[in-house]
Order: structure tokens, then C-alpha cells, then sequence
């Protein structure tokens, strides 16, 4: 779809070949035929518009909603030990312990805090400053800032997990792992991260 229609005085543009991932097709078969991978689809794409408006409490509880679809689950432990599977798995060997990557995807998930959002409405993230601007802080001193740089990362989590289940590649996890130990470790930024 372009912006061109047949009243305007300029042609059409000229089309583009666009070249698909090989694995694309039989996903897109596979999307089609599970209710579990469209469900998780459909997840993603409604968690990345939250994300993108910086309503990152939303997003958060969707994106976590994109793993317990793909996995069937309802319990928080179940769609964290496929998060922390995940993470094992995809990286390279010996750079993951078992303790670790368990950590890494509670810390990832965030399930105390979707539950808060999910069952009493509180807000997390940027959304719930009010309007107000972001500026230079440190994450490790603004929840709101920790919260929506976490989201960001469990987008990167879910992206991969979802690609994988679909017949993807596997893509190494180490810049998902190094986006969480920078939060751990506190950085400085000016302004909100801008989603990817």
C-alpha cells in the first residue's frame, strides 16, 4: 500500500522487490493454523503499540501475554521457565548458567508489577508521571525510568521467543542479557529510550 491514488498527477511508484526470510512462509502457515501463534501475534503487535505510546505498564502486561500464549500457560512460573529456557538455550555455550538465566527472566517479566497493573490499574512506567517529561536521570534512582527500559527489553525477549516458535532463527541473547545488567548497574540517559 502507498499514499498514491489514482487522482493524484504523479505516477504510481515503482515497486520494490522485497525479499522474505526463507523460514517467513511456513510461519506464516503456522500463525494461521495454531490459535496459540496468532494469539501471540496478536499480542505482540498490541503490546508494541503501547510500547511505541509509551503506555509501558499496558505493554508490559502484553508482552508478558506473548509468552504465556505461546507457551499455553496462565502461571507466571510457567511463562518464566520459558523465558529462562530461552535464554539458556540460545546462548552460547558456558556464558549461562541455569541460576542465571532464571533470574534474568523474573527480573525480565516483571510479574509483580503487571499484576498490580492488570488487577488494581497502577501504573509504572512513564505514563504515570503525568505528562511529565522525562529527563537526565539515573535508572536505578526513577522506578518509572527502570520500568519502562525492563519493557523494552522483554520486547527484545518476546520478539525472539516468538520468532523461534514460529520456525526462526534462534538469535543469541547476550545484547537482551547486557540491556538488563546496564539497567541492574543503573545507567544515565537523557530522555526516554527510544523503541527498536
Amino acid at each position: 500500500m502507498t499514499a498514491w491514488s489514482l487522482r493524484e498527477q504523479f505516477p504510481a511508484p515503482d515497486a520494490i522487490e522485497l525479499a522474505l526470510p526463507h523460514w517467513l512462509p511456513a510461519a506464516w502457515d503456522k500463525s494461521v493454523a495454531s490459535r496459540r501463534c496468532s494469539n501471540a501475534l496478536n499480542a505482540y503487535g498490541h503490546a508494541f503499540g503501547y510500547f511505541t505510546e509509551e503506555a509501558t505498564s499496558d505493554a508490559g502486561a502484553r508482552f508478558a501475554a506473548v509468552i504465556e500464549a505461546v507457551t499455553g500457560t496462565r502461571t507466571p512460573s510457567q511463562a518464566e521457565k520459558t523465558a529462562a529456557d530461552h535464554l539458556l538455550n540460545a546462548a552460547a555455550p558456558d556464558t549461562l548458567t541455569e541460576s542465571e538465566a532464571t533470574k534474568a527472566a523474573k527480573d525480565i517479566l516483571m510479574y509483580a508489577l503487571r499484576s498490580e497493573t492488570v488487577h488494581t490499574g497502577q501504573l509504572h512506567g512513564p505514563e504515570s508521571l503525568g505528562g511529565m517529561p522525562l529527563g537526565m536521570f539515573s535508572a536505578d534512582g526513577d522506578p518509572s525510568y527502570v520500568h519502562h527500559m525492563t519493557t523494552g527489553v522483554l520486547q527484545h525477549l518476546c520478539r525472539d521467543i516468538l520468532i523461534q516458535s514460529l520456525g526462526g532463527p534462534t538469535n543469541d541473547p547476550s545484547a537482551i542479557l547486557q540491556g538488563l545488567d546496564g539497567i541492574r548497574e543503573g545507567w544515565m540517559s537523557i530522555g526516554p529510550p527510544l523503541p527498536v
